[in-house]
């Protein structure tokens, strides 16, 4: 199987959307305003290529509608002096509204009470940075919210009908009332093929109840269109808001490279089918109560990710039969292959059912993947009985196999090595039992993005030396303006 991820620079864009900043022709024009009044009457003057300039101070309850349209050549830019320079206070609030804009550059902190909408599936939303309906290719990027008070509940919402628009090395920390830090909403006809990367989301203390996400892709009814939005290259530190840090909900997204740093919150494939998951590293730190990834619908792929520490790792639910759309589907043809779990209190789960869940996971494969488990523990519990699962060259050991052993797991301790990130792989002398082309996908590339060739090492990493592709700190992410 050969995955739709590729080698990306941390400092350059994954899309090539053409709005790359200070991009324009030579008759562009640059409009500097001061006032949200002077921005309104300088886009009525704008022109593709041209640029708005904001005034470096403070502006307060400030609603800006950024409503142009560039063009892949020229796009149209909002941008402040200084990066970082105008300090957006109170009720500010940014709509971006049309085709091959960029917005580059704003700091938002402190904002508080503004306008709530009702999406069209009855979600309210009060947002900091809306793309409205119809908004695309445009993009968001070096700019910061933070420190949001009451009647913020969303940072970033991107409405049901925008499409091809990125948000990227933007910072979004500490939301303080309940909603979805960044919420993106599904056309039921048109995919959004939004590019979400090398952003920061941290500092989420927890709320009551549901509704508290960090990232939330999707809605209950919209589970079943398709969205094929890539989250890529982030870190995510102590999104403690509630269960689910990512939530899910709607079909062929990819979450690609990302560091998940002390989450409680899980990556949750809560609603949707064909979600690929490759490449992030899951580290519980101080975090006890960590969380890895939990799964429920059909057709996902689960490759080359690495989890450390982290209390449960992996969670296989089972489904309902005939759910409500807040139900449960069932989990069909998902593969989980070439991972590693080091340490983790809780490896695999599979088959957990309550509340009607009655259908067990049915063509649920799990290849190459290495476990290093807890003492004492069982590396897989079973939840239900007659789960369709097999396993094939796997390599788990350290704790009890928890279920009989099959011939696709092999436990005796293997020869393994660290790399210069404290990661486990297997020794040079091999360690890795043979793989069948027939039975396994082949997953040709390695967490590091390098290719496996012909020896299919198990677990994420086949070459020692290759550094990592998601973010190592905070500081690989976000705004270059921030310290």
């Amino acid at each position: 199987m050969n995955s739709p991820a590729t080698r990306v620079s941390r400092k350059f864009p994954i899309l090539a959307l053409a709005a790359l900043v200070g991009t324009g022709s030579i008759q562009a024009a640059e409009h500097r305003v001061s006032t949200p009044e002077a921005f309104d009457a300088a886009l009525a003057r704008i022109r593709p290529g041209d640029a708005l300039v904001l005034r470096d101070g403070v502006w307060r309850d400030a609603k800006l509608r950024f409503r142009a349209r560039g063009n892949p050549e020229q796009p149209v830019t909002l941008r402040t002096e200084t990066p970082g320079g105008a300090v957006f206070e109170g009720a500010s609030q940014l709509i971006v509204d049309g085709a091959h804009l960029v917005v580059t550059g704003l700091n938002f902190r402190n904002n508080s009470d503004l306008p709530e909408i009702v999406t069209p599936y009855n979600v309210t939303v009060a947002s900091v940075v809306i793309f409205k309906a119809g908004t695309s290719h445009s993009r968001l990027t070096e700019t910061a919210i933070v420190d949001s008070g009451t009647g913020v509940s969303t940072y970033v919402h991107l409405e049901p009908g925008s499409r091809s628009n990125r948000v990227d090395h933007c910072f979004f920390s500490n939301q303080g009332a309940i909603g979805m830090t960044f919420y993106v909403e599904v056309d039921p006809a048109t995919p959004n093929h939004h590019q979400i990367d090398h952003n920061y989301f941290g500092n989420r203390k927890p709320g009551r109840g549901n509704r508290w996400e960090t990232l939330r892709i999707g809605h209950s009814e919209q589970q079943e269109f398709e969205s094929a939005t890539t989250v890529a290259h982030n870190y995510f530190f102590r999104c403690n808001g509630e269960i689910e840090c990512i939530s899910n909900k709607s079909t062929g997204n990819r979450f690609l490279y990302n560091a998940f740093v002390e989450n409680r919150g899980q990556l949750s494939l809560r609603h949707g089918d064909r979600a690929w998951i490759e490449g992030n590293y899951f580290d519980g730190g101080e975090e006890p109560d960590s969380q890895g990834i939990r799964v429920s619908g059909s057709g996902h792929v689960i490759i080359n990710n690495y989890f450390k520490g982290i209390r449960d790792a992996l969670l296989i639910y089972n489904g309902q039969p005939d759910p409500e759309p807040r139900g449960y589907t069932a989990v069909n043809d998902t593969l989980i292959a070439f991972n590693t779990l080091e340490d983790c209190a809780n490896n695999l789960v599979l088959g957990i059912g309550s509340r009607g869940r009655t259908l067990t996971p049915r063509n649920l494969r799990i290849t190459g993947n290495l476990v290093q488990a807890q003492p004492g523990r069982p590396i897989i519990r079973l939840r239900s009985d007659d789960i369709d699962v097999s396993y094939d060259a796997n390599v788990m050991f350290g704790g009890e196999l928890g279920v009989p052993k099959p011939d696709g797991i092999h436990t005796g301790p293997p020869v393994l090595e660290r790399d210069a990130w404290d990661r486990i792989l297997p020794g040079k002398t091999g360690s890795s039992p043979p793989i069948d082309p027939e039975t396994v996908a082949r997953v040709s590339r390695d967490l590091n993005g390098r290719p496996r060739g012909e020896a299919m090492t198990i677990g994420a990493i086949h070459e020692r030396s290759a550094p990592p592709l998601y973010p190592l700190s905070r500081e690989d992410v976000g705004p270059r303006w921030m310290d």
